[in-house]
């Protein structure tokens, strides 16, 4: 186990879930989100590097910030044609149940960014998981839809779903969600064989004691 980036690193107090990607030239690429805490309204993507051969980690700037709300929740990807994803969360009120997904590219492997773009409208969308690659091409991006309007609690109809996005068209596309009793999030997916089987492990809802 490493640790990266800790109270020393002047990006705010506030540091949650990390997610790195390993480049096709052999660096490693962290993304995380912080600022004065969960709900700010101070809160970036920030992004960092390890050149491959290499023991330090470059000093994480920003790659993604909205300047009138939150952010959350970054996740990064390189998909097999060189592209880097970034996944993250803006959130449009005062929990994560007002939340919608925006991502950019990057074709310089993490060097430069595009402009922001939402890629899911509804209400209550987040992601969490980074995507897989399906036997057809398509790629399958893990997503979840939170209910609930409780900074503490996710609602129990909380449900996992998937983002499928066709290269074609270029355009992401919800599918059916996971339903279960007192709901899930942030699904984790695997497709089994090259029949199109696939599998998901979600964390649970709302509800418990």
């Amino acid at each position: 186990m490493e640790a990266v980036f800790g109270k020393e690193t002047p990006t705010g107090p506030y540091k949650h879930p990390a997610s790195f990607t390993e480049l096709d030239n052999g660096d490693l690429y962290l993304v995380y989100y912080g600022g004065k805490g969960e709900y700010a309204n101070d809160t970036a993507v920030f992004g960092s590097r390890k050149a491959k051969g290499t023991k330090h980690w470059t000093a994480p700037k920003v790659i993604a910030q909205d300047p009138f709300r939150s952010v959350g929740n970054g996740v990064v990807w390189q998909a097999p044609d060189g592209v880097v994803w970034l996944f993250y969360v803006i959130r449009f009120g005062d929990t994560w149940s007002d939340s919608r997904i925006a991502a950019k590219i990057s074709r310089d492997r993490g060097q430069t960014w595009s402009d922001s773009s939402l890629i899911a409208l509804r209400q209550g969308m987040m992601v969490r998981g980074r995507p897989i690659v399906l036997s057809n091409g398509d790629y399958l991006l893990p997503v979840y839809y939170e209910t609930g309007g409780d900074r503490e609690m996710v609602g129990p109809d909380s449900t996992s779903l998937f983002l499928r996005y066709d290269k074609k068209s270029q355009l992401w596309k919800e599918t059916a969600p996971i339903r279960s009793a007192r709901g899930n999030i942030q699904p984790a997916v695997v497709e089994i064989g090259s029949k199109g089987h696939l599998i998901a492990y979600c964390r649970r809802g709302g509800g418990y004691g």
